[in-house]
């Protein structure tokens, strides 16, 4: 849908008649190119569709597998530049597309080590999966829940305790 500023209303741009989505789509699921393609991913045979500025179908972008451009469980779909990226939700990689589908690259985020506290002076050590860097913010794509706290001075000895099973302070 769009905003025609002239009348005021609200005309449908394109409609997509027949796809067989059975569930509900979410943003991070559809990404709307700026030129006007619409790439969906599709979960149930790990696949993006491609359609052009007309709502017509161009095509179906890869599939299942675990080689380049393929997808074991697709996930968020976003925007680089002309191209676009789809992230991989089992092993979180992210593959880069061409406007037309042809597979740019494949990229691997970085790992992060934290402590997570669990309560107490009980921690849990966790590996972050990172997403795209945007200015002094990273997107945390996997280890870590909205509101959990994490170690962020003190690393060091929470790293010395973890080693030693005694536990510290004195005896009376």
């Amino acid at each position: 849908m769009f905003h025609d500023g002239s009348h005021g209303d609200i005309k449908p741009q394109w409609e997509i008649k027949t796809t067989n989505l059975f569930y509900p789509l979410y943003t991070s699921e559809v990404l709307i190119h700026p030129r006007g393609d619409v790439y969906i991913v599709k979960f149930t045979n790990a696949k993006v569709l491609h359609f052009g500025t007309d709502g017509k179908k161009i095509a179906d972008i890869d599939g299942k597998g675990e080689g380049p451009g393929e997808f074991i469980y697709p996930g968020v779909i976003g925007l680089r530049g002309d191209n676009f990226w789809v992230m991989d939700y089992i092993d979180s990689s992210f593959t880069i597309f061409s406007r037309e589908g042809k597979v740019t690259d494949t990229l691997k985020p970085p790992l992060l080590h934290i402590d997570v506290v669990q309560g107490g002076e009980s921690f849990e050590k966790r590996t972050l999966q990172l997403g795209e860097p945007d200015g002094d913010r990273v997107q945390i794509l996997v280890g870590l829940a909205a509101g959990e706290r994490i170690v962020v001075k003190g690393a060091d000895q929470v790293h010395l305790a973890s080693k030693n099973p005694k536990p510290h302070g004195h005896k009376h």
